[in-house]
């Protein structure tokens, strides 16, 4: 059956022209389906296309369905989108017309749809795909969502300033920032003026003039008082939009509480003072400390090279404890001052380029008999002249001694493995043990200045916690980036990235 027949098909003509009126929807954009319902034992249960016209084929991707029933044309459509049905038998059943819109999962699109009733059973759906329309929707929706969480995360608020008008839209977080009612208080330039604190207004008003008159980025700073008496530091950007003979239009901004920030600025100079004294102090002493300690150390060498004469076995061991004891507080003496000058911003780093595996070698077959007095073997590359990393050599022999040696002290059998690789344009040098691991509720403290790991029965080994530390200063100083990664028994892993030369 088509619509062009029987009840449709009436001799109509169009002022006067020879223009069917049963042609228009042949020309439309907007699909158009005329439709029956079938029904079983009184309950629809389908419908049957009576005509669909060329847009309807377009919009959808189907052909003609004239005599087909939808669950044919388009299976699952009765399951997957039931509320069709029940839309259609409404709108066939009582005559009343209807307007939706809706997902259409069995054709995957949104659907805009205004339904009617030519006569009792029958219906006609005029429609469109508003998938793109709805894309947008959605994605301008989630635009405005992530602004409104920026501003309450960043404590902030935007606002729109008519110049013309006079009229200003705040947002409802900026009304939130300055602690009005949202119901009772009017986004405007007089309820600003009543914000802001009395001794700061006049400046704050100046700085908006100025940015205005000089076409220039407006950055005003004042304080506000809410209506609660609590004060608040506030900071505004704005920018002005003219018209084509300069004259100001509108001017869109945002405001950002930066109370706690100036809390810190102030905090933050009282404590700098403080810092640059504990820096000085630590120099000073690490100085001063280091000159006995390298007599302590020489001297008891000279008595253990003979060079004063013999030594009983027992004197021997007591000059051998003496000069390693001298040789640790030496080590922890320099740890301390490399932290105070990293803290002082006086570490001088110096670039050149540096072969790796003769660097690694070199150290490890220094560090290897410490390695053989717990029993564990030292694996190292072999020597390769292809990978040059960009680095201090002073500060890299460093931070190899640091990871390697931590590997020693925190393995009790197995292995200690030095790798080098080249990855994404950095060299890769990884020390991994097989050692104890590192608790997993410990993992964010690991590079913290003075932190020790304990063992597993609570003992804590020797150092003072400061190699970690100063290695990832150093790397980072260097251009590089260190982390690790660790299990509880089954060993560590700490590796760190340099730039390529």
């Amino acid at each position: 059956m088509s619509v062009r027949t029987q009840s449709m098909d009436t001799a109509a003509q169009v002022a006067g022209t020879d223009v069917s009126l049963l042609d228009i929807p042949e020309h439309m954009l907007n699909g158009i389906a005329y439709c029956r319902m079938l029904y079983q034992a009184g309950r629809p249960y389908d419908w049957v296309y009576l005509y669909t016209n060329p847009a309807f084929h377009t919009q959808t991707g189907l052909g003609p369905l004239a005599g087909k029933r939808a669950s044919e044309a388009i299976p699952g459509i009765i399951e997957a989108d039931r509320f069709l049905l029940d839309i259609y038998d409404r709108v066939a059943s009582s005559g009343n017309p209807e307007r939706f819109e809706r997902f259409v999962a069995s054709l995957d699109e949104w659907f805009s749809v205004q339904v009617y009733c030519p006569k009792r059973g029958d219906f006609v759906a005029v429609f469109d795909v508003i998938t793109e329309k709805k894309k947008r929707e959605c994605e301008l929706r989630a635009a405005q969502e992530r602004l409104s969480l920026a501003q309450k995360a960043s404590y902030s608020g935007v606002w729109d300033w008519n110049m013309r008008t006079g009229d200003i839209v705040w947002s409802a977080e900026l009304i939130e920032l300055f602690g009005l009612d949202p119901v009772t208080a009017a986004s405007s330039f007089e309820t600003w003026r009543q914000v802001v604190h009395p001794d700061d207004l006049v400046a704050a008003e100046d700085r908006i003039h100025c940015a205005v008159r000089d076409h220039t980025h407006l950055v005003n700073e004042y304080r506000i008082v809410r209506p609660d008496g609590e004060q608040r530091w506030i900071r505004a950007h704005g920018s002005t939009i003219y018209d084509d003979a300069g004259q100001p239009l509108r001017m869109i901004g945002i405001c950002v509480d930066v109370t706690e920030a100036k809390t810190l600025v102030e905090v933050a100079a009282s404590a700098d003072s403080a810092s640059q004294a504990k820096s000085a102090f630590l120099a000073i002493m690490s100085h001063e400390l280091r000159t006995p300690l390298n007599s302590v150390i020489g001297f008891s060498s000279l008595l253990l090279d003979g060079l004063t004469g013999d030594l009983t076995a027992a004197q021997r061991k007591q000059l051998t404890i003496v000069r390693r004891s001298g040789e640790q507080l030496l080590e922890l003496v320099t740890e301390i001052l490399d932290i105070a000058n990293i803290e002082a911003g006086k570490l001088a780093i110096e670039f050149k380029p540096v072969l790796l595996h003769a660097l690694i070698e070199e150290q490890c077959e220094l560090m290897q008999l410490q390695a053989g007095d717990r029993n564990l073997e030292l694996r190292f590359p072999v020597r390769d002249e292809t990978v040059v990393a960009l680095a201090d050599s002073k500060r890299l022999r460093q931070v190899i001694r640091n990871l390697v040696t931590n590997a020693i002290k925190f393995t009790d059998r197995g292995y200690v493995q030095v790798r080098v690789d080249v990855d994404g344009g950095m060299a890769r040098v990884a020390v991994e043990d097989s050692g104890i691991g590192i608790p997993v509720e410990e993992h964010g403290k690991v590079f913290t200045p003075f932190r020790r790991v304990q063992d597993p029965d609570g003992s804590v080994r020797a150092g003072a916690g400061l190699g970690l530390a100063i290695s990832r200063r150093l790397v980072e100083a260097m251009g590089g980036t260190i982390g690790f990664a660790s299990e509880p028994g089954r060993g560590s892993t700490f590796w760190f990235t340099l730039p390529l030369a």
